[in-house]
């Protein structure tokens, strides 16, 4: 398959978030070529880089052309980033690694299992990594979802609280981009509503930062449930919890939050793309 499927392992030159270096499905690919287990996996892994197809083409009938040719009775895995999932017909049996997807998209065939929303640059939260927390709450971002809306509703004029709202595009100036690593890092706690997708980015952002993340959201895409406890890493709040938000996040005191950054330390490793992509294999194994 892997020849087969040569021409949708192209990179489209979109590099989005901005501080990313690596696609993760680009990443993943090169990892396992050289793993040890590779011959050992339970099922046929799947080598496409969805996401960087679909940037450069939103239908492709030649990528489905290929899909209906392979066996559809062998059981696959794959892996995408983009957050409207596989929109191709594959095969029944195939299990997706998805850093993130809409609920109303997890789709006609496959099995969804989240991996973290993440980007590869492993130097660059270093540098903001020492920053007194000077600010309670903060956002910077834009309204993709309702309840960001209601989220920033909430939060306006709160004390300590730092709400930046601008239109969303995937070209972000560097100086938007210092200003977001320089608020996140100085905040005790950052809000990561869910956007388009039912994740965010700033999950895992805020976390590599030393912030505590608030994600907010109608349905939880929560990875490693198998491994850690997610009460212990992040404030998770329904939507419909929003108006008690605030309130709820005063009551949380310095030795829940120095806990909280301590749990996070002890799991981060998953959270790389070396630590996903052995999560993943070991899975598949």
């Amino acid at each position: 398959m892997d020849e087969l499927f040569k021409d949708y392992r192209k990179l489209s030159g979109i590099i989005y978030p901005p501080f990313s270096k690596l696609p993760y499905e680009s990443f993943f690919y090169s990892f396992l070529q050289n793993h040890p287990l590779k011959e050992t996996l339970s099922e046929n892994y799947l080598p496409i880089f969805w996401t960087e197809t679909y940037l450069k083409h939103h239908n492709n009938s030649d990528l489905e052309n290929k899909l209906i040719s392979i066996d559809s009775n062998k059981h696959y895995f794959t892996i995408i980033q983009h957050d409207d999932g596989i929109k191709n017909n594959i095969p029944p049996n195939t299990t997706i690694y998805s850093m993130g997807t809409n609920k109303g998209k997890l789709i006609k065939t496959g099995k969804y299992i989240p991996i973290p929303l993440t980007y590869y640059n492993p130097e660059l939260f270093n540098l903001y990594s020492l920053k007194p927390k000077d600010i309670f709450v903060s956002f910077i971002g834009s309204i993709t979802h309702n309840c960001r809306k209601l989220m920033y509703n909430h939060f306006f004029l709160k004390p300590k609280t730092f709400l930046n709202i601008k239109k969303w595009s995937n070209n972000i100036d560097k100086l938007r981009q210092d200003q977001f690593l320089e608020i996140t890092s100085r905040s005790i706690f950052t809000l990561a509503p869910r956007g388009y997708g039912i994740t965010s980015f700033r999950l895992y952002e805020a976390l590599n930062l030393g912030s505590i993340p608030v994600y907010i959201s109608d349905i939880f895409w929560l990875p490693f449930q198998d491994k850690i406890d997610w009460n212990k890493l992040a404030i998770l709040c329904p939507i419909n919890q929003i108006p008690t938000l605030y309130n709820r996040l005063k009551s949380i005191s310095t030795e829940q939050i120095n806990n909280m950054l301590e749990y996070y330390k002890s799991v981060s490793y998953l959270f790389t793309y070396e630590g996903i992509s052995n999560y993943i294999i070991e899975h598949e194994s």
